[in-house]
């Protein structure tokens, strides 16, 4: 069933290019002249020439600019200007490089609020064998508006180095397992892999010559580099960009995939209560008069603050519901302050 809409204008694109980026049963794609107005909607501006410079259609750009329901999208952002038209000129363009065109399909999940991204990306490498691919790998990320986590830039002096490990686990989107010849000779790179297994995360496995492909890692994008494993080893950037394409595909994915799996557990602990799970895969359990929000990451105030707008006009309990485990004691201890504090509370699914 169809609940939110996805309107191209603009250059002529391909429907197929879009669908590897947007794989959604709630999201449809549809043309200029069959908009249902009563359904979200939002429009994406295709600029590819500059013969799309000036719209000849009949939407408002300028309304929809003004309302956030509409952003450009090109392929380089030299092209912006030329292909663009003036109406949309202060909106940031979305830019496709490489055919990467799961950066659409993401955005337009976030723009229904479909996916709640954090942006952070877990490097786990041995520094004996692929040291500068992870430093590479952290920078070119930075550049691409990640937050990517590196042992030797991400960890504070004087706390417990594996505690802070698995906690940064937890709020990653995607975890980037560096697969080289020593990975699984440190029991700290294995614990590393494993945690992220337990928590269904995004796993984009990067092998070697000299390795296989890990097939006991589930739900992992693999990419065999057909190079060596070299810790001094300077990297061509196409190789860093095939990585970056398959964090943006996987992002989206296992999102739903995480988000399903704690909406599930809760349904098995609460099978005697009427359970009513929403388009949005918020819950509301009719039983107990609670509303609940899905969060994946680990909860902060502002997950808390949109629980409540979200929630607004509804009378029912509201609450995060999220998974406590490999969380850090110091942040979980704050969690559980912002439940005593504020008008929405949480509810720990290993509690």
């Amino acid at each position: 069933m169809t609940y939110y809409q996805v309107v191209n204008i603009g250059t002529a694109y391909t429907t197929t290019s879009l669908d590897i980026g947007l794989d959604d049963d709630r999201i449809s794609i549809v043309s200029e002249d069959s908009i249902d107005k009563s359904l979200p909607t939002v429009y994406l501006y295709w600029g590819k020439s500059s013969g799309t410079k000036t719209y000849q259609g009949s939407l408002n750009l300028r309304e929809l600019a003004a309302d956030n329901m509409i952003i450009p999208v090109i392929d380089d952002s030299t092209d912006f200007m030329k292909s663009i038209p003036d109406e949309l000129a202060r909106i940031n363009a979305l830019i496709i490089k490489s055919g990467n065109y799961a950066i659409v399909g993401n955005w337009i999940l976030k723009h229904f609020g479909l996916y709640e991204a954090t942006n952070k990306v877990f490097i786990s490498y041995r520094r004996s064998d692929t040291s500068m691919l992870a430093h590479q790998l952290f920078e070119r990320l930075i550049e691409a508006g990640y937050t990517p986590f590196l042992d030797c830039y991400s960890i504070e002096s004087g706390v417990d180095f594996q505690e802070y490990l698995r906690n940064e686990i937890v709020d990653a989107d995607v975890f980037v397992y560096l697969n080289s010849p020593h990975y699984n000779e440190s029991p700290y790179t294995i614990e590393e892999r494993d945690c992220a297994q337990k928590l269904s995360l995004g796993i984009v496995q990067v092998t070697f010559n000299e390795v296989s492909t890990d097939i006991s890692v589930m739900n992992s994008s693999n990419i065999a580099l057909g190079l060596d494993a070299n810790p001094i080893f300077i990297y061509n950037s196409d190789v860093i960009d095939r990585i970056l394409v398959e964090i943006e595909k996987k992002r989206a994915v296992m999102f739903e995939y995480r988000r399903k799996a704690l909406v599930n557990s809760y349904r098995l602990l609460n099978e005697r209560d009427c359970l009513c799970i929403r388009a949005d895969e918020t819950i509301y359990n009719v039983s107990k008069g609670e509303l609940l929000k899905p969060v994946c990451h680990v909860p902060t105030a502002v997950d808390f603050h949109s629980t409540d707008k979200q929630f607004k006009y509804d009378k029912q309990h509201k609450k995060i519901l999220f998974d406590s485990q490999f969380i850090r004691r110091d942040i979980l201890d704050h969690i559980k302050w912002l439940d005593r504090s504020l008008p929405v509370n949480i509810c720990d699914i290993n509690s």
